[in-house]
């Protein structure tokens, strides 16, 4: 993360944020990066930080937010295609959104 004290502009994790709050396709890097160098991937879904920090907001505001931490995937189930790798990992990241949303239910 780039910021500098005294800048109005911050740049950050946050300026990628979409402004549905829906999950981004990740991208094909992390494909690349893990044909090359294989290793446990664990996926992590945070919740509710929409709510604390919305955005257009400078501060956040008291509230919950959730992680939840999934089992990691070994190399030999996602695979040594850059695009399979990819759509493994956005499949298991959807699949703890969903969780996520069902247990706010």
């Amino acid at each position: 993360m780039c910021q500098r004290w005294g800048n109005k502009s911050r740049r950050g994790d946050r300026r990628n944020q979409r402004p549905t709050g829906k999950l981004q396709q990740l991208r094909p890097g992390i494909g690349l990066v893990l044909a090359a160098q294989p290793v446990p991937v664990v996926p992590v879904w945070i919740d509710g930080t929409r709510e604390v920090m919305a955005p257009g907001r400078w501060f956040p505001r008291p509230g919950k937010v959730r992680l939840i931490i999934s089992d990691p995937i070994a190399p030999d189930t996602y695979g040594n295609d850059q695009r399979e790798i990819v759509a493994t990992l956005q499949s298991r990241l959807e699949e703890l959104g969903k969780q996520s949303v069902e247990a706010k239910d």
